[in-house]
């Protein structure tokens, strides 16, 4: 194997929480499930059946773009629903490499000259996984990518990782943005908590109100109601929508 394409190439992978993320999911991943994805590339490896050529013509003509599953590391092998919960547990996106604003590093273009002369390819449809900065601006000063080549299973192949590690903090940081499931829930206990934190005296002018009282309670909803609002005029205005909604989009 080429040095270059060593599996233990990088050593920011240990420290990367995203690759850590990466690994978690491959270790849990469950015997029927791996049954149900074997049953399924035994379909799609059909389609390339001299029988089947003819066809599905269309298909058969992307063989020389796209690696075969069956010639690779399947730890390094990702399906699109794991890369979309690791990007939106990350709050980063899977785009297009033509979307990519920095620099790509000329390992990964050693990597990929090493994969098309060794099985014979023309690979093409790169996709990167990376901050949502690196699509949209070309000076941001984050640097992190992951570089995809796709299969011909439709899974997608993990060729080479650069730049500073994710911090684990992250997932944690972005966690109310992951869906407008999370996000609604973040805002009922910030809500919550706000109310509970308030001092009788400052909810109403009633002195003989107790603590728990129908006046914290008529709090509590207005609250909400301000939260909510604000929180919806951030997450539009500066965080543009959910993860959930922008993790494969430009």
């Amino acid at each position: 194997m080429n040095p270059v394409f060593s599996k233990h190439s990088d050593s920011n992978e240990v420290q990367c929480a995203v690759m850590q993320e990466f690994k978690k999911i491959k270790s849990q991943q469950k015997e029927e499930d791996q049954i149900v994805l074997e049953v399924r590339n035994i379909i799609k490896r059909s389609i390339f059946s001299p029988k089947s050529v003819l066809q599905n013509l269309d298909i058969y003509h992307k063989k020389n773009f796209y690696l075969d599953d069956e010639d690779l590391d399947a730890e390094n092998i990702y399906t699109l629903e794991e890369i979309e919960k690791v990007c939106v547990k990350y709050r980063m996106s899977f785009l297009d490499i033509v979307y990519y604003k920095k620099e790509i590093p000329s390992v990964a273009e050693i990597k990929v000259m090493y994969l098309n002369d060794k099985f014979n390819k023309n690979l093409q449809g790169f996709k990167v996984l990376s901050y949502r900065e690196c699509f949209t601006h070309t000076y941001t000063d984050k640097d992190y990518g992951i570089l995809f080549a796709p299969t011909l299973n439709g899974h997608y192949y993990m060729i080479h990782q650069w730049g500073k590690p994710v911090s684990k903090w992250r997932k944690w940081q972005y966690l109310p943005l992951r869906s407008f499931e999370t996000l609604a829930i973040s805002v009922i206990l910030f809500t919550l908590i706000v109310d509970l934190l308030l001092p009788t005296h400052l909810i109403t002018l009633d002195r003989t109100a107790g603590y728990w009282s129908g006046y914290r309670l008529g709090v509590y909803f207005h609250l909400l109601i301000f939260f909510s609002g604000l929180t919806m005029f951030f997450v539009i205005g500066f965080f543009r929508n959910v993860s959930k909604n922008i993790w494969n989009t430009p």
